[in-house]
């Protein structure tokens, strides 16, 4: 099981708070929706890591739920026992994947006795890890952002779409937090904040096109591609102050 997929569902842990007209659509994940016990969390945990591996090699027209039972080890009945459809396991491993990448850079940057750079080159740092250790969700989660359904979705489809969308934001504003909070303390000098998010956001997402998984990549090797996207960020945020 996925490290950080792993930590979440042990402590049964809900979704960050967010605006209350969203609540009852994206408080929690969906592989929470059918009881809190630890066997059903740990059981659709399974199942969505299985799905991931699958979608990221077949891509989501070539994969069956057949294939996903096949490298579960299983049947098709046990992946029904969680979902009723292959399009709704598709976007629910995209939720998984924005709901750990926004704890990891939550947790990584709740450090207050750490300069405010500091704790954004810790967030930056800890987006890059997650994403190389758990890459098969982020390819999916990436790819299922750009998917377009054809025809009516389903009431399930809808809510998982608003709760990617929901992360998505939620990401975004914790990145912002952190840079805005490095120019207060005057280690950054940016013309725009929103713009320096963007930017940030997108040369963190951009490891899931160029990082291969497929090649070995033992962890230090990993710590070291980690460190060097959070300095690429950092630096390209450290613009120095224009006199007036």
């Amino acid at each position: 099981m996925s490290c950080s997929l792993a930590v979440a569902l042990s402590r049964g842990e809900k979704m960050p708070s967010l605006p209350r007209k969203k609540r009852k659509a994206a408080l929690e994940p969906l592989w929470e929706s059918e009881g809190r016990s630890s066997v059903k969390r740990e059981g659709r945990a399974l199942v969505l890591e299985a799905a991931a591996d699958a979608f990221m090699e077949r891509g989501y027209a070539a994969t069956s739920l057949d294939d996903i039972a096949t490298l579960l080890g299983t049947t098709k009945g046990q992946i029904y026992h969680y979902y009723r459809s292959k399009i709704d396991l598709y976007f629910d491993v995209a939720v998984g994947a924005f709901y750990m990448i926004n704890a990891r850079v939550g947790e990584a940057a709740e450090h207050e006795g750490l300069s405010a750079i500091e704790r954004l080159r810790r967030g930056v740092h800890a987006a890059a890890m997650e994403i190389m250790q758990n890459y098969s969700f982020h390819r999916v989660a990436l790819e299922a952002t750009q998917f377009q359904l054809i025809g009516r979705r389903s009431t399930t489809q809808e809510r998982a779409q608003e709760r990617i969308a929901a992360l998505r934001k939620q990401l975004e504003m914790r990145l912002g937090d952190l840079i805005g909070n490095a120019v207060k303390e005057g280690s950054l000098h940016v013309p725009s904040i929103p713009l320096a998010t963007k930017a940030a956001g997108g040369s963190i997402a951009w490891l899931t096109v160029w990082y291969d998984p497929k090649r070995p990549t033992p962890p230090e090797k990993c710590e070291r591609i980690a460190s060097g996207v959070a300095d690429f960020v950092i630096g390209g945020l450290c613009q120095p102050e224009v006199a007036p």
